[in-house]
């Protein structure tokens, strides 16, 4: 079932960014993750995709949104051939995108994908990132390094974050759900397209 395009309508980007700040530092904290560079990752990536029309921004050539990691990863070659620079920025999103959706919504990968697929994607990008990262000297990739060496442990902490701060994903739209979610908690309002 496709999802709606779901925005979120009042908190500006800052505000959002704020709410998972609160929320990453918090069940971070519990979780003994004091890695205060990962936890501001972390929660831009979830307010990053707090979006959907950002969630899935791989589009095929009609213009719909690619929703499935195995479509989006046939991209990987375009990409790759369109320099490094742009490679680099398919496989952020791809390492941001995996990390969300094995974390955040790890029932929806269980039942329609391979969570190994997830996490071994999610490592192999943040791994190519960090080395790019690290070519260039950029104080980055460390975070990126971090983030393909311990991909397993932070998407399990996401999952740990779903199951004791937001909603059951028995829903037929998860991701409306959580959009709801937020939108609730922060006194703001939701919009589809």
């Amino acid at each position: 079932m496709t999802e709606p395009v779901i925005v979120l309508a009042g908190p500006d980007p800052k505000a959002l960014k704020a709410f998972f700040g609160e929320l990453t530092t918090e069940v971070f904290d519990q979780l003994a993750i004091q890695d205060t560079a990962i936890v501001d990752y972390v929660s831009g990536v979830l307010a990053e995709f707090a979006h959907s029309e950002r969630l899935y921004r791989i589009t095929d050539l009609a213009g719909k949104p690619i929703e499935s990691l195995v479509e989006m990863l046939v991209g990987d070659t375009i990409a790759e051939q369109s320099g490094e620079a742009k490679h680099r920025d398919f496989r952020r999103y791809i390492g941001d995108f995996t990390l969300f959706m094995s974390g955040l919504f790890r029932d929806c990968v269980e039942k329609h994908a391979s969570l190994d697929q997830y996490v071994q994607e999610g490592q192999r990008s943040y791994r190519r990132v960090a080395e790019v990262e690290a070519r260039i000297a950029s104080l980055d990739a460390p975070i990126y390094r971090d983030l393909a060496e311990r991909f397993v442990f932070y998407s399990g902490a996401l999952d740990f974050m779903r199951k004791t701060r937001f909603f059951r994903q028995e829903a037929a739209l998860p991701l409306l759900t959580f959009a709801e979610e937020i939108a609730r908690r922060m006194g703001t309002e939701m919009t589809m397209h």
